[in-house]
């Protein structure tokens, strides 16, 4: 995890934030913070608490705050901490993080947002019909997803003039106590934000699911010391053998990722119109439209179409990196990048004696 830390640079952009139970019979709640990368979520820290009260989820981001060094967070520290967190709507975790790391934004997940209102729907008290229920949902799914800010706002107005939503008092107070908070959900808030094409907090969830399915094998730890130890050995191998697949380009868990370079199989795009501007810096014609254009930098992992807008990984940056053999990127599993794959072995193992042609290809000349 120090190593994650130190050699990421996801860790510095956004940490995803989740909690569980059920996992040793004193009902502890384990919480994980982790990142992305290429080679899946990579985690940054644990913490067992024995509830998930502000004060205490506080308390436990304090200890945790208090191991770490200047290497933090990719060299942000602990005092600034990542750039973004993203978690479900859970107003302990989030007055805790604030309180520890005041100046990160916070970001709701878009999968949690959308599940509560769906329940919220479906909740006895409320009072909602049930063949109004798919007429009422969409109204904050339209909204999640608008592409610009005045788009959002006409969604908004036009919901407030909906005949179905004027007879359901409590789900109008209810939407519009969530749009107060638009900034925290709405995707359009978030193209100037590393994210990553990342809106919902799934990295975590499918983490937790890896410590009761593969950890613990669905048993629970007799009490914490045996969870603390579970933590520390089997967990820290998991991930150790994972990246190391990756490094070793054994992808048979992986193949339909969307950092595998496979991912533009089919573009027609013509890599001869493919322009370079600077070593950096690159034109990309549209598949679809010959009047547009699409600029990719690659040194920053980012390109004009919505997708790698805030960084998430796309066929025009593929092309790019097929076309010109570009080096080092963070966007995609690093197939023929003996650099990235030693970065990830480094990660894994902490070795850093290994030969530098380790990685390369037998057929490199």
């Amino acid at each position: 995890m120090q190593r994650v830390h130190k050699l990421i640079k996801h860790s510095g952009e956004l940490v995803f934030i989740d909690a569980s139970g059920n996992m040793d019979r004193q009902g502890c709640r384990v919480f994980l913070l982790l990142t992305h990368s290429c080679a899946g979520g990579l985690p940054l820290g644990v913490l067992i608490t024995t509830n998930e009260s502000t004060e205490t989820v506080t308390e436990a981001l304090a200890l945790y705050n208090s191991l770490l060094d200047n290497s933090a967070f990719f060299g942000r520290g602990p005092k600034l901490g990542p750039e973004l967190f993203m978690t479900d709507d859970s107003t302990s975790e989030r007055q805790a993080l604030s309180a520890i790391y005041p100046e990160a934004t916070l970001l709701l997940c878009v999968f949690h947002l959308l599940q509560a209102f769906w329940h919220f729907l479906w909740e006895f008290k409320n009072g909602v019909r049930k063949e109004d229920r798919p007429h009422l949902f969409p109204l904050l799914k339209d909204m999640v997803y608008c592409s610009s800010v005045d788009e959002l706002q006409a969604k908004f107005e036009a919901m407030e003039n909906d005949e179905t939503l004027a007879r359901y008092e409590k789900v109008q107070k209810h939407l519009e106590d969530v749009y107060a908070r638009k900034s925290s959900w709405a995707v359009c808030y978030r193209d100037d934000l590393n994210v990553r094409n990342n809106n919902t907090n799934n990295y975590a969830e499918a983490s937790m699911q890896i410590m009761k399915d593969q950890i613990l094998e669905r048993t629970k730890a007799y009490n914490v010391i045996q969870l603390v130890d579970f933590i520390v050995t089997r967990l820290e191998a998991y991930y150790e053998r994972r990246i190391i697949d990756v490094c070793n380009n054994r992808l048979d868990r992986v193949l339909q990722s969307r950092f595998l370079l496979s991912v533009a199989a089919g573009c027609k795009i013509n890599p001869d119109e493919i322009e370079q501007v600077d070593e950096d810096l690159y034109m990309v014609p549209s598949e679809t439209d010959e009047t547009v254009g699409y600029v990719v930098h690659l040194g920053q992992g980012v390109c004009s179409c919505k997708i790698g807008m805030t960084g998430g990984p796309c066929k025009h940056q593929y092309l790019v990196i097929k076309t010109y053999n570009a080096q080092s990127c963070w966007n995609f599993i690093p197939v023929n990048d003996p650099a990235m794959r030693m970065l990830l072995y480094k990660v894994a193992t902490g070795c850093a004696n290994v030969p530098d042609d380790w990685f390369v290809s037998l057929n490199h000349q």
